[in-house]
């Protein structure tokens, strides 16, 4: 802690209502709220906050919330230097924990706030409302597309698809670090750049950003048109939107594992979950081939239930794993139906960690690498003019075993 006397507490005061004020005009500094001073948040040689002080702190922490910047207040506990220096100290350091506690109560995190200690002349608590330091944009704008027609709509050559891409760097619109103003936004297609905003490299970064472009479907399109908007801020955080719209039939599924047993193994019970779930789309690039995408989420997680270690739990770090695969192979247009085949690659997902942590008598925890998330394709077959394929399967429950567990593959045409 260091020690202030009553000039340099004005100082202090003073040189916080300076700071607020200047700075560029229009930049973030414009819309810092006036610092203030919180007499009697205290009692006498109390840490406690009482009651009628948590009114005071709640004005406070509002002045904080804003539209454009996120909550940023710090708070600064003067403690009167009066008696016992290691007392004085202790106080300090237990005000600044109470303060701290009272704050996240009202609902700021933990990055939203700051809490410091001095030793001046008389109790108060000073409050700022600065950008922290260092405070950089980590953030891309937030950014929202409206497609017309809709994504995943059917398209023919000379059919126009129009985006309409909003972006902004306000904390209202979902914005979390401290904004440096969309930059540039731009619409791109398979043969080029469509259209683009540029906001200049020192853009107002309360201000929302839109662009409308269209994009014309070339003469013999590829089997998918992707579109994509993107957009950017002057610290280099960029977001995008993709956009496809077929102009072939394009199949649409789901693959979903799931299970949910728990089994005795003549000491414990011991309960097991996991879920993976697929989500592709195909489509006939040329004459009995396919092609594809592919997105996959899995998780899992095992708990002991009942015997000497129950209560001991493996989650999964990170909580869901996901992956990104291409899907290539064959259709075969047979008398009476269509056969579906193909493979993903990659056919596995990311390693994982697999953390235990200790329960009943069992007072050890574990981490170790997984990796048990796969998927290698399918293969179905449609009979003619089907337009949908649906197969599920329950598996029937071991000796000792409760729970369920199912597979269940769905897919459909977005039509010719």
């Amino acid at each position: 802690m260091q020690v202030i006397t009553p000039s340099l507490v004005a100082a202090i005061s003073l040189a916080a209502i300076v700071v607020a004020g200047s700075g560029p005009v229009g930049t973030a500094f414009a819309q810092t709220p006036t610092p203030v001073t919180l007499n009697s948040l205290f009692g006498e040689d109390l840490a406690e906050i009482g009651p009628d002080a948590m009114g005071k702190l709640q004005e406070a922490v509002k002045k904080a919330r804003r539209d454009c910047y996120p909550p940023r207040i710090k708070f600064t506990v003067v403690t009167q230097n009066v008696g016992d220096s290691l007392f004085v100290k202790t106080l300090g350091n237990a005000r600044v924990e109470a303060l701290k506690q009272a704050v996240s109560k009202l609902g700021l995190k933990d990055d939203q706030f700051k809490v410091d200690s001095v030793i001046g002349a008389v109790d108060g608590v000073l409050v700022n409302y600065d950008k922290f330091t260092p405070d950089d944009d980590k953030n891309p704008p937030t950014l929202k597309v409206t497609w017309t027609p809709r994504k995943g709509t059917k398209v023919r050559a000379g059919d126009k698809i129009k985006a309409t891409v909003r972006a902004s760097e306000r904390y209202e619109d979902g914005h979390k670090s401290w904004p440096t103003g969309v930059y540039n936004i731009q619409l791109t297609a398979d043969d080029g750049l469509v259209d683009s905003k540029d906001y200049g490299r020192m853009p107002q970064p309360c201000e929302r950003r839109t662009l409308e472009a269209s994009y014309t479907v070339p003469r013999n399109p590829p089997p998918i048109v992707h579109l994509r908007a993107i957009a950017e801020d002057a610290g280099g955080n960029k977001d995008s939107d993709v956009g496809k719209f077929p102009t072939v039939e394009v199949w649409h599924g789901t693959d979903e594992h799931f299970y949910d047993i728990t089994g005795n193994d003549g000491v414990e019970d011991v309960r097991s979950v996991y879920k993976q779930l697929v989500r592709f789309e195909l489509y006939e690039t040329s004459k009995d081939k396919l092609e594809g995408e592919a997105h996959a989420t899995y998780t899992s997680s095992q708990e002991v239930t009942n015997g000497k270690c129950a209560g001991v739990k493996t989650r999964q770090d990170p909580e869901i794993v996901e992956w990104d695969m291409q899907l290539a192979g064959s259709i075969q247009h047979l008398p009476g139906s269509t056969r579906f085949e193909f493979h993903a690659t990659p056919n596995r997902g990311p390693p994982y960690k697999e953390i235990s942590t200790p329960g009943g008598e069992c007072i050890t925890g574990s981490t170790q690498e997984a990796n048990n998330n796969s998927w290698e394709g399918a293969t179905f077959t449609l009979k003619t003019g089907q337009d949908h394929y649906d197969f599920s399967y329950s598996a029937p429950s071991e000796p000792g075993h409760t729970g369920d567990q199912h597979y269940k593959l769905h897919v459909e045409s977005s039509g010719k």
